[in-house]
């Protein structure tokens, strides 16, 4: 046993970090929970949406304290691990640079794994490993300059957010000018239908709009109409911009039966439960990382190193 004084140099720090690791294993772990009891995005939406009774209630409470947060913090004690991975020496004839890439592939790897083997598309350890060699670079800049850097990082982020943002807006207003288009379209054809009708009647096809006799007008009012449709339709490109939007609200409502595929999917054998997950999978693991995790999770993993340099986990900051 030990006293403060004879503690080795450091040990506050490491403490401090293994405390806010485990909360923020423990909080990911919250959020995690309802996917792995198949909770999946499809029914907290019907939650959302439907009567807000206490399932609605929890999951707006573990929404607003977990959700995101816990990420954040494991990236911040993540960065504030690497760097002083990077500063220790380390027993090995390799050279700590050699020894935190290697490491970090090895975690890759591991990540690779849970999310491809262990079907586990929400794997955080692949795009934190990544993160971490490409944020290599910054852990030689002072404890500012690494806040800088986290500062730009999280722009990037924020403004990649409201870029997608912007895009839906763009989208929205197409949809709503092929609305109107598709209600012109629709008046048109009817007047047109409606004036070649007449026109039939007074060249003497039919004599009466209830002759049945004459066995022409059905002939020529549904070559009529048949052209009315033709000349007025939506274009290819119109049509994609209509159901560009449609799909993107589709997928925003709840949807029964594809709950019922989800339970019929994760209920089958290994085969079936890696083929359905496997396009999640590449989602979380490739489309999310590359586009706006790494700038997410680089502006945590910044903001922990600049905080490990300025001493803020051995509890160096003044409080007044």
């Amino acid at each position: 046993m030990y006293t403060t004084s004879d503690r080795p140099p450091g040990h506050n720090q490491l403490f401090n970090l293994y405390v806010i690791l485990g909360i923020a294993v423990l909080g990911v772990l919250v959020t995690s929970i309802w996917d792995f009891g198949g909770l999946i995005q499809n029914e907290q939406t019907r939650y959302r949406t439907g009567p807000h009774g206490g399932n609605y209630k929890l999951l707006t409470a573990v929404s607003l304290i977990f959700q995101g947060k816990m990420t954040g913090l494991l990236a911040i004690a993540f960065g504030a691990v690497s760097l002083v991975y990077l500063r220790k020496t380390h027993p090995s004839s390799l050279s700590t640079t050699d020894l935190y890439m290697r490491r970090n592939m090895w975690l890759m790897g591991f990540g690779l794994i849970n999310a491809v083997i262990f079907l586990w598309p929400h794997d955080l350890i692949f795009p934190f490993a990544l993160t971490a060699i490409l944020i290599f670079p910054f852990w030689r800049m002072s404890p500012k300059n690494l806040l800088i850097a986290a500062f730009v990082a999280m722009l990037i982020f924020t403004g990649k957010n409201y870029w997608d943002h912007a895009d839906s807006k763009r989208d929205f207003k197409k949809f709503l000018a092929v609305q109107t288009i598709e209600k012109r379209i629709s008046k048109d054809s009817a007047t047109r239908a409606k004036l070649d009708s007449l026109w039939v009647l007074k060249t003497g096809a039919v004599k009466k709009p209830t002759d049945t006799a004459n066995k022409k007008t059905p002939k020529l009012l549904n070559d009529s109409l048949a052209k009315a449709a033709k000349n007025d339709t939506l274009t290819k490109k119109q049509k994609s911009e209509k159901s560009n939007w449609e799909n993107l609200v589709k997928g925003m409502k709840y949807d029964s039966s594809a709950q019922k595929d989800e339970n019929k999917s994760m209920h089958s054998r290994y085969a079936k439960m890696f083929s359905f997950l496997l396009g999640r999978t590449q989602f979380q693991q490739a489309s999310w990382v590359y586009k706006t995790g790494i700038w997410e999770i680089s502006a945590f993993m910044l903001l922990g190193m600049a905080l490990l340099g300025s001493g803020f986990f051995d509890r160096k900051w003044k409080m007044s």
